[in-house]
């Protein structure tokens, strides 16, 4: 298997310099295998191509809920790749899989969409830590409010992504998902992050443990209400 993932990504390497696919799919094949590496070592042993099957599938779904905190829909997609990357090796190299590899299917389910008001963002940036690392996530979620990126370009901003414009400083990034370059207006609160931290940003760290950290950020703000709203439809404007 872990022979199998790095021919595969080779593969994957000259469609993505032949714009075949995009940066975040073929990252995301970068991190599977590193995923499936890791499991492998925390299993202390090596698996076989033909040895992911549903048993397989099964106890890295425990590995990455319990040690990697992904959420339902992370893990569906990522299952989802690992039944490609199985696939490849079964169509391209006639490779000997699992029988019941057809039984091995992603999923998604819908979730209820968090949002935090102006009134909790307060009583977050308010918040008094005595772990730097909190502090740290605290300060991300802000400026992830503030500036409404996704996660996989917010926790890339650097002081490099600022410049001024006819006197107005601006967040200037090309996103990873649209490939599109947008220029950020930096908020109030984000300059305030700003200013605490000599003109950086907070200290990059990985989606995982941003996303671990603010629940351990909001648990201590005491944010653990439930509270009905609406989605706007941007067919029928309401």
């Amino acid at each position: 298997l872990s022979n199998y993932l790095d021919y595969y990504i080779e593969c994957k390497l000259n469609d993505f310099e032949l714009n075949k696919i995009s940066k975040p799919t073929f990252t995301k094949y970068k991190t599977i295998r590193k995923i499936l590496n890791e499991f492998q070592n925390f299993k202390c042993r090596s698996y076989k191509i033909e040895e992911v099957n549903k048993d397989f599938i099964k106890e890295i779904e425990v590995y990455c809920k319990n040690e990697l905190n992904y959420n339902i829909n992370t893990l569906g997609r990522f299952i989802k790749f690992i039944k490609t990357i199985i696939l490849h090796a079964k169509e391209e190299k006639d490779i000997q899989v699992s029988k019941d590899l057809s039984k091995i299917q992603g999923y998604t389910t819908k979730v209820k969409k968090i949002t935090l008001n102006f009134e909790e963002l307060e009583i977050i940036e308010n918040l008094t830590f005595t772990n730097d690392y909190l502090e740290n996530a605290r300060d991300w979620l802000l400026i992830g409010c503030y500036t409404g990126q996704r996660v996989s370009d917010l926790l890339n901003f650097t002081k490099q992504n600022i410049v001024n414009v006819q006197g107005t400083e601006l967040i200037q990034i090309k996103q990873t998902k649209t490939n599109k370059d947008v220029s950020i207006p930096i908020h109030s609160k984000v300059q305030k992050i700003l200013n605490k931290r000599n003109g950086n940003f907070p200290r990059k760290i990985t989606d995982q443990k941003f996303n671990l950290y603010i629940k351990e950020v909001c648990k201590i703000a005491n944010l653990n209400e439930l509270t009905n709203g609406i989605l706007f439809n941007s067919e029928t404007k309401i």
